[in-house]
C-alpha cells in the first residue's frame, strides 16, 4: 500500500532528524489513508499521531497538540478504550503539555496512559515500569517547583 511506503520513508527521515521531510511524507500518508479508508479509521489516527510527533520535534507544540487530539478523537471511536496505541498517544499528549508547562494536563494524560498499561499488560512488563517512572519524575518535578513558587 502506497500509504505504508510513505510511512516507512517518513520514519526513516524522522530517525535521522529530517523532520521537515518526515512531515511531508506523514502528510502524504495521511492524505492517502483518508482517501482509501475514510476520515474515521485507526490508521488515519496513527497518521495524525506521527504528524503530531514530528511537529513536536520542530517546536510546533500547539500544532502538535491539534494533531494529537485528532488522533485521540479517532482512536477513541475506532479502538477499544484500553488499546496501547491510545496509551501511547496519551503519553505523547502528556509530554507535549509538559513542554508547554501545562502541568494539570500532563498529570491527566500520563495517568490515562498508565491506566491502560495496567489494564492490558502483565504487571511485570517494562512498559508499566516506564509509565510509572515518567509519572513519578513528573510528580518530583512538580514537588521541586512548588518549593520555589
Amino acid at each position: 500500500m502506497l500509504a505504508n511506503c510513505h510511512m516507512d520513508i517518513d520514519r526513516a527521515m524522522y530517525d535521522i532528524t529530517s523532520y521537515d521531510n518526515a512531515l511531508k511524507h506523514y502528510e502524504a500518508s495521511l492524505t492517502i489513508r483518508k482517501n482509501e479508508l475514510g476520515e474515521c479509521h485507526s490508521e488515519v489516527g496513527i497518521s495524525y499521531s506521527c504528524i503530531g510527533a514530528a511537529l513536536c520535534r520542530q517546536g510546533e507544540m500547539y500544532r502538535s497538540l491539534e494533531n494529537l487530539h485528532r488522533t485521540i478523537k479517532i482512536l477513541e471511536q475506532t479502538l477499544s478504550s484500553n488499546n496501547l496505541e491510545l496509551a501511547e498517544t496519551y503519553n505523547s499528549l502528556g509530554l507535549t503539555y509538559f513542554t508547554l508547562n501545562n502541568l494539570q494536563q500532563v498529570a491527566n494524560y500520563f495517568q490515562k496512559s498508565l491506566n491502560i498499561h495496567l489494564q492490558v499488560l502483565p504487571k511485570d512488563h517494562p512498559a508499566i515500569g516506564f509509565a510509572y517512572n515518567k509519572l513519578s519524575r513528573f510528580l518530583r518535578t512538580i514537588n521541586a517547583m512548588s518549593k520555589y513558587y
